[in-house]
């Protein structure tokens, strides 16, 4: 046996095609509320696109935006054409963005040192 065949075999049995063989009911449901985005350009300031997304967050406060890796360049693309529409369209004013634990503590002594807030993020 080739040295491969084991690594082939377990991809290709926790392949989605194994887990799902059709396409269910949950499936539909998901995408009965896909939108087509039309750009990814930050700098496109024409939302329309993007209401059928503000007509799902409603009277909403708080949104949460994840993406697939850290390294996915289109993501972030996107994240910021739709951060733009949350705060021009949907009055969004507070931004508030994961970081690593390395640059929390950092910060935080930053702070216990007493730089102020801009100094410490």
């Amino acid at each position: 046996m080739h040295a491969d065949w084991p690594i082939c075999i377990v991809t290709i049995l926790c392949s989605p095609v194994f887990a799902y063989p059709e396409y269910s009911q949950a499936d539909q449901r998901r995408t009965d509320h896909v939108v087509a985005i039309q750009s990814l350009d930050p700098a496109d300031m024409d939302f329309a696109d993007l209401a059928p997304i503000g007509d799902a967050i409603g009277d909403a406060r708080i949104v949460l935006l994840g993406e697939a890796s850290h390294g996915d360049g289109a993501t972030y693309l996107a994240k910021c054409r739709i951060l733009k529409f949350l705060h021009k369209k949907k009055g969004f004013d507070v931004l508030i963005l994961e970081s690593g634990f390395y640059d929390t503590v950092r910060a935080n002594d930053a702070l216990a040192d007493g730089k102020g807030w801009k100094a410490a993020f």
